[in-house]
């Protein structure tokens, strides 16, 4: 999977936690992902699109 296929999906997960309405502890627990993970990829995801602007 390159790199922008991954930050696409990730970019999309983080999406659908939100339409879920559920805690990020709960979402984690519920989509098999660590929190330490989730929180990983979302500051990996805002660093990319600060760069973008």
């Amino acid at each position: 999977m390159s790199t922008k296929e991954n930050i696409s999906l990730r970019k999309n997960r983080f999406e659908a936690r939100k339409l879920s309405c559920l805690k990020v502890d709960d979402w984690c627990k519920k989509n098999d992902v660590s929190r330490h993970a989730y929180y990983y990829w979302y500051r990996k995801i805002q660093n990319v699109q600060h760069e973008e602007e």
